[in-house]
């Protein structure tokens, strides 16, 4: 609920009491529970991290080839943004509002996710499932630009389902999902 209310309003413009309202709890449960509105960004954030993180251990565990991993890292992705995307879009929008420490915290989560995400792109390159001459930093980051974007306009009441887009992805860079 509190993604809800930062997604539509805005960090600044949402306030606790409609989020306590949302909820059904009083005001002071969420500083109680949280100890702030910053406290409630930062789980906010921290949980998109995770599931992320999370989705990316499922799909490791789940391929055998390089490119059964890499269609997985996709599905799993976009199944997570898919059933996140309000999360996903206070996450891209207020992150310049989380304290700095935290925010750091976070670039480092991201960068290690990056680097580990490019390692199976990689491995797919090496195994002649991408094309070998092109950088797998670009591949990477479009591979992720395209799961991530899928918060914006994904609708769950819409004529495809989470997984008939990754499928579509993996199908876009060539990969059978």
């Amino acid at each position: 609920m509190a993604a809800e209310v930062f997604a539509e309003k805005g960090f600044d413009a949402g306030t606790t009491k409609e989020i306590a309202t949302r909820i059904g709890l009083s005001q002071p449960s969420i500083y109680y529970y949280f100890g702030s509105k910053e406290g409630l960004l930062k789980e906010i954030m921290l949980a998109v991290v995770n599931d992320l993180t999370a989705a990316l251990r499922q799909a490791r565990s789940n391929g055998a080839s390089s490119r059964d991993v890499l269609a997985q890292v996709i599905e799993q992705m976009t199944l997570v943004v898919a059933k996140q995307r309000v999360p996903f879009t206070v996450y891209y929008k207020e992150f310049g509002r989380i304290d700095v420490e935290i925010r750091r915290a976070l670039q480092d989560t991201e960068r290690e996710f990056v680097a580990e995400v490019r390692g199976i792109v990689q491995e797919v390159q090496r195994d002649g499932g991408l094309p070998a001459e092109l950088s797998p930093m670009v591949l990477t980051e479009a591979i992720l630009g395209m799961v991530s974007w899928t918060h914006r306009w994904f609708r769950p009441d819409g004529p495809l389902e989470a997984r008939d887009i990754a499928r579509h992805f993996t199908a876009l860079i060539g990969i059978p999902g």
